[in-house]
Order: structure tokens, then sequence, then C-alpha cells
């Protein structure tokens, strides 16, 4: 049975207003003796949409202890749902709420939310069906004993599942079967995959951390890297095409560029710390962009060549999470502060 409970902060955003859409605390539903570590509020991890233009919500609390004698320990807590009138609905299905966190969630052109588990036993990627939850785990890329391997999710046009790693580099799954690219095998050209994104042409873009950018027709590569371009680093975190169709890059440190053809535009100077991990384009043509920066990570828009931020209460309650635009244009922000609410 499905259970319901309270989101932690959740927000929405109409036209040019932010408006808090949920201000509650999750309820405490983690057994002893983790409750009583347990946070306020869970952290949004990603938010998705699927064909209805229904949100599907999963949430991750990642707590890492060290101990002399057997190193550092993970702990997870996480959950994953759908959110309708200000109702989150528990779809955890077979994972355990305590011990799973649910990342990078996409949904299919079926209808199933695909996504990225982390847990003390096991790392995988896997797709609801049902009310289960089935692993599939691509035989090529083995397990580090860590776990964190699998960074990424995305689905093509076609169907076909997407699967970046931090070290493994790149896995696409037919429906049947996986296939590998990575360095040894393709001319990709970091094993360390960031972000995936795909043109009108259903070209794969892929940001990496260290190859800059790759991209892909299903057959032939490419790249843009600081070696054949004015890009100034192969530290890429995020990738997006506005309306218009340029692409905009966001990096490690080294700022915003928007690429037009020969064109560059930078946004941030050389040196300026100024880490973009998201970027996504409202109704009106805006960009959101999430820099993440330390010590106050905080969403930005651009509107007619304009950078606007929000105040230092508002950067606090979002403070580095999910952000991502609905149907409608409008733009969803999940929260990421460990004191839930502010």
């Amino acid at each position: 049975m499905s259970t319901i409970k309270k989101l932690s902060l959740l927000l929405i955003v109409f036209g040019g207003s932010v408006f808090l859409l949920l201000a509650f605390l999750w309820n405490r539903y983690l057994s002893e003796p983790y409750q009583s570590r347990y946070m306020d509020g869970q952290n949004v991890a990603s938010i998705a949409f699927d064909g209805s233009g229904q949100a599907w919500i999963s949430t991750c609390e990642k707590t890492s202890d060290y101990n002399s004698d057997f190193g550092v320990t993970n702990t997870y807590a996480g959950d994953v749902g759908t959110f309708k009138d200000g109702v989150f609905t528990s779809h955890a299905g077979n994972l355990d709420p305590s011990d799973t966190c649910v990342l990078d969630l996409v949904v299919d052109s079926q209808g199933r939310p695909w996504a990225i588990i982390h847990s003390t036993s096991l790392h995988a990627p896997v797709v609801y069906e049902g009310d289960q939850w089935i692993q599939y785990i691509p035989d090529q890329l083995a397990l580090s004993e860590e776990g964190d391997i699998y960074s990424e999710l995305a689905i093509d046009s076609k169907g076909k599942i997407w699967l970046g790693t931090y070290d493994g580099g790149l896995a696409v799954f037919d429906g049947q079967e996986w296939t590998l690219y990575d360095t040894s095998t393709s001319d990709l050209t970091h094993n360390n995959i960031s972000d995936i994104i795909f043109d009108q042409q259903g070209k794969a873009w892929i940001a990496t951390r260290g190859g800059g950018i790759n991209i892909f027709d299903g057959k032939n590569w490419s790249s843009i890297t600081s070696s054949n371009s004015t890009l100034p680093t192969d530290d890429i975190m995020s990738l997006a095409f506005d309306p218009t169709g340029r692409l905009w890059i966001g990096t490690y440190i080294r700022g915003l560029y928007v690429h037009a053809g020969e064109n560059w535009i930078a946004y941030a100077v050389y040196n300026y710390s100024f880490s973009i991990t998201e970027i996504v384009f409202d109704g009106r043509g805006r960009a959101w962009v999430a820099d993440n920066s330390a010590p106050q990570p905080h969403p930005l828009i651009m509107d007619s060549n304009e950078w606007t931020t929000y105040d230092a209460d508002f950067r606090r309650a979002y403070y580095g999470g999910n952000m991502i635009s609905d149907k409608n244009g409008q733009i969803w922000l999940g929260s990421k502060n460990e004191r839930g609410f502010t």
C-alpha cells in the first residue's frame, strides 16, 4: 500500500514570482537508531514528469560516519513517489526507505520511472514496473566497493536509456541489452559523465568532468574541448539547449558559456568561482541557472541579458537543490537544505 507523507520543501515558480507550494516537514518514519540522526527534512534529489504531466519526486539523505577501525561508512535514506495536489504518495515498493537514496529520476514513454539508487548493499539503475523496482545493471560495469559509480540518467526520443558513470564511461540500453562506450572502446574523451542531453536531430551531447563535451549520433563521435575551441576548461558540469537552439555550458569554477556556431558568450571571468550544476528554461525563454559555488548555492535567472538572484532567505532555502521545467514552462525547485525549510 502506498503511504502518504508531507514533503519538506518544494517551490514552484509562476512567471516572475516565487510561491511556496509546500512548507511542511517530512513525517518521521524511520526506525531507530537512524531516526535519532534523521534531519528535519529530506533533500529533494530529483524531479521528473511523466507524459500526463504528473510529477515524480525522489529524496535522499546520505550520512558518512568515520570509524578508526572501519574507515568511512555511508548511511542512506530516501523515498520516491508522485506529487499531486500538495500531497506526496510514496511508491517505494520493494525499496527500503531507511536504507535507500533515490537519485536522478527520469520517466520513459511508457510512464515508467527510472532511477539510480544507492544503499549500503546496492548501487544500481532501476525501473518501476507494477509496484516493484527492477534492477537493470549493465554487465560491463563492475560495481565499486564504495558504490556511487552511476552519475546520470537520460532518455532519448527513441526510448533508449543512457546511463553515465563517474569513472566507467557511458552505457546505453535499447530495451534488450546494454552497450558500453568508454575511452578504450570508443572516441569518448573521458569516462566521468556529468550530464547527457539530446538535440532535435537526436544526437547525444555528453558533458564530462575532464574531457569537455562529446557529441554522438549513434555511429560517429566529435568533441568540443579546450584544445579545439575557446572553451577555457574541460571540466563540464551541465548542458542545455535554449529555445533558439543555442548550447549553454555550465562549468566547474569557470562559469557559464553559450555556444552558437562559431560565437561564444562568457558569463563569468576566467578565474571566478562560479560552478553551474543545472540549466533550465522557463516558458518565457528565461535561463534559470543553478550556481552551486560555496558558500551559498543559489539559482540565477537571466532575462533580457540581465541576471537576477533572490534574497538571502530564499538562497538558504534552495541551497543547491534540483531544478526542472515542466511542460507549461513553470520552474520547479527542490530543496537541498539540512534544516528542511530555511
